[in-house]
């Protein structure tokens, strides 16, 4: 297990009970930091010219450095990633959790319709949901929709066959194995461009062809796009009122910063093999309702050109700061900085 987690701080393992905000800044160099699926064309605003990153796009970034760091560690399993089928995942604590199962089976053998079956249904719920965000990170921080699961048929229902007192055929009843929604505490702007990009295609070709249909062609020609250069900005917030329901805590937020300022180590490609993490600010409340509007507070990040500059192609074109005169009383400010993990 990592040194990093094995360390027990004082109040790290508690639940997240102050507000934070990040700005965040991207830069991407000859690269293509976010394609659309259509044609892999980077994602552009066609009103201004300004570049795009989806929040879907981020938050994948942050899961893939997970399980690439952290691959099946306790606590910090992610949920939503390649080759699972998610309503196993979601019905998975009504065989492994005792808890879970008993409420479950409890539910099944009450009577259709009771009050015991709704309180027990909701109980069996609620301990699916806490066990999947004990063991899966992406669930405490980003929260997710668990109201799918497989389903179970209710033998309390009775017989499924034959007719009811109006002549209607009987459907079959199910009950489902469900873990609810959860609204995780974490949530992840969409990331603009501070200048207008201006993408380029480049045509490629390949020595060799996909079937014998297409030998007589010798290559097969291709293309890829690219941005020379765009310094995104985007934030992240945290929502301690939100916290407590998913169990994020002090360590998850250390955890998520971790994961921010590395979340373009693991993931290079010659799409995109220069795309940085060039600054982050992060603002912290001393109440978990905030001392200060995120927006006021974020204003005071500024990313600026410098002066002689008109098409930016370097993060040394601007000068990127936070003002941190008078802040609000209750706020402070830190820069993040990228750290070794080992």
């Amino acid at each position: 297990m990592d040194k990093k987690f094995v360390k027990d701080l004082s109040g790290l393992n508690s639940i997240l009970n102050t507000r934070h905000s990040i700005t965040v800044f991207v830069s991407a160099t000859d690269s293509n930091p976010n394609g659309n699926p259509e044609d892999g064309t980077p994602r552009q605003d066609p009103q201004t010219g300004e570049g795009m990153i989806t929040p879907v796009c981020i938050k994948r970034k942050f899961r893939d450095y997970m399980l690439q760091r952290y691959p099946g560690l306790k606590g910090l399993e992610i949920f939503v990633r390649k080759g699972v089928v998610l309503d196993d995942l979601i019905a998975s604590p009504y065989e492994q959790d005792k808890e879970t199962k008993a409420a479950w089976d409890a539910a099944l053998k009450a009577k259709k319709g009771s009050r015991d079956k709704a309180i027990l249904m909701q109980k069996a719920t609620e301990l699916a949901m806490k066990y999947l965000c004990e063991k899966y990170a992406d669930l405490r921080w980003f929260g997710g929709v668990l109201n799918t699961g497989d389903r179970e048929h209710d033998p309390a229902n009775g017989d499924e066959t034959g007719k009811d007192e109006k002549g209607k055929r009987k459907e079959k009843s199910f009950l489902r194995k469900t873990a609810g929604t959860v609204h995780g505490p974490v949530c992840v702007t969409e990331a603009r461009s501070i200048n207008r990009i201006f993408p380029i295609r480049d045509p490629i070709t390949r020595c060799c062809v996909t079937n014998a249909v297409d030998e007589h062609k010798r290559q097969t020609m291709g293309e890829q796009h690219r941005v020379p250069y765009g310094l995104y900005r985007f934030n992240v917030y945290f929502e301690p009122l939100k916290a407590e329901k998913s169990g994020f805590t002090n360590k998850d937020l250390e955890t998520v910063c971790e994961a921010l300022m590395h979340m373009y180590d693991f993931d290079k490609a010659s799409g995109r093999s220069r795309c940085i993490v060039e600054k982050a600010f992060m603002f912290s409340h001393e109440s978990k309702y905030g001392n200060a509007r995120d927006d006021f507070l974020e204003n005071r990040v500024t990313a600026v050109l410098n002066p002689g500059v008109t098409i930016p192609m370097k993060t040394a074109d601007y000068t990127i700061g936070v003002d941190i005169k008078d802040l609000p009383k209750g706020v402070s400010v830190k820069e993040l900085k990228w750290e070794c993990t080992e």
